[in-house]
C-alpha cells in the first residue's frame, strides 16, 4: 500500500553547475523502518539529505512526505516548514548551544515545537512555569541516555554524549521521520555502542521512521531493515542487509571482502 511509505523521492536530481550530484534517484522509505543509505565518498548521500530536509532545492523530481509533495508551488519547502510536517534531522556536525545545559538545549527544541504544535505557548512565560515543556524535555534527555547529566553544560560533555544530545534536540521537534547523518562520526570506539543503543531505543519508544547515513558497515548491517546504495549520484541497489552484501555490483563498488564474509556467516 502507498500509505506504508512515509517518505519518497521520484526522479530526484540535483545539479551543481554541470555536475549531477544526484541523478534520477527513486527512494521509498516504509513507515516504522530503519532505512540506511550507503555509498562511497561522493555518492550523493549528503546531497540527498540536504534535498530531503530543505537545505537544498532539487533541480528536478519530487519529494513526498506523508503522501504530500513537499514543494510549495514552484518553491522547495524550507527546513522549518518540513519540521512542522514531521521531518527532523540530526547533522553530521553537532549543532549545540555550548554554554547551555543538556536540559536547556533540549527544552529550547521542545519550546520551538510548542509554538507551532499542540502545546500552548505564551510569550514571555517563565521557563520554570512551563511544566509540560520541561517534563517533555526531561523525558527526551532520559531517552537519549543522558539522565543524570541534565545540568551539565553541553561543552563539558564527551563527544559521544554531545552526539546523544544532538539526537535529543532532533527529537524535541517530535518528528515522524528522523534523518540521521553519520551519528557515530568522530565518536570514540567505546562510545559507539551507546549511540547505537540510543538509536534503537528511540526508534522503538517513539515509533519513529529513521533514514540513516552511516559509514560503519557493521552498524548498518546490524540495525537496518532496508539499505539503498548510491554510486556517483545514482541508484545502484536496494534490499535487505543480506541482499545488499550478496549483491556483486555493491561488492565491487563499495563493500569489500570483509562484509562479503560477514554475509556468508550471517
Amino acid at each position: 500500500m502507498a500509505d506504508d511509505f512515509i517518505l519518497e523521492t521520484q526522479g530526484l536530481t540535483k545539479y551543481f553547475g554541470g555536475f549531477a550530484a544526484l541523478s534520477d534517484v527513486n527512494l521509498r522509505v516504509r513507515r516504522g523502518h530503519l532505512h540506511s543509505v550507503i555509498g562511497p565518498n561522493g555518492a550523493g548521500k549528503t546531497t540527498l539529505f540536504n534535498c530531503l530536509s530543505g537545505v537544498l532545492k532539487p533541480s528536478a523530481g519530487r519529494i513526498i512526505l506523508r503522501g504530500r509533495d513537499t514543494a510549495v508551488g514552484r518553491r522547495a519547502a524550507q527546513p522549518h516548514h518540513l519540521a512542522r510536517r514531521g521531518l527532523g534531522r540530526a547533522f553530521q556536525i553537532t549543532s549545540l548551544f555550548p554554554t547551555l545545559t543538556v536540559l536547556e538545549n533540549v527544552r529550547l527544541a521542545v519550546q520551538a515545537r510548542a509554538r507551532s504544535g499542540s502545546m500552548s505557548w505564551i510569550m514571555w512565560r517563565s521557563a520554570d512555569r512551563m511544566r509540560e515543556v520541561t517534563e517533555r524535555a526531561a523525558a527526551i534527555v532520559e531517552d537519549v541516555g543522558l539522565a543524570g547529566k541534565e545540568h551539565v553544560p553541553a561543552f563539558a560533555l564527551s563527544h559521544g554524549d554531545q552526539r546523544k544530545l544532538d539526537l535529543g534536540i532532533a527529537l524535541g521537534s517530535e518528528p515522524e521521520v528522523l534523518l540521521l547523518d553519520e551519528p557515530t562520526a568522530g565518536v570514540s570506539r567505546e562510545d559507539v555502542p551507546g549511540i547505537v543503543e540510543v538509536i534503537e531505543r528511540i526508534r522503538r519508544t517513539a515509533e519513529l521512521t529513521i533514514l540513516l547515513v552511516e559509514h560503519k558497515m557493521d552498524i548498518v548491517l546490524n540495525i537496518s531493515d532496508r539499505i539503498t546504495v548510491l554510486q556517483h549520484g545514482k541508484f545502484l541497489a536496494e534490499g535487505t542487509p543480506r541482499e545488499i552484501v550478496a549483491n556483486r555490483e555493491v561488492q565491487a563498488a563499495y563493500l569489500g571482502a570483509e562484509h562479503v564474509q560477514h554475509a556468508g556467516s550471517a
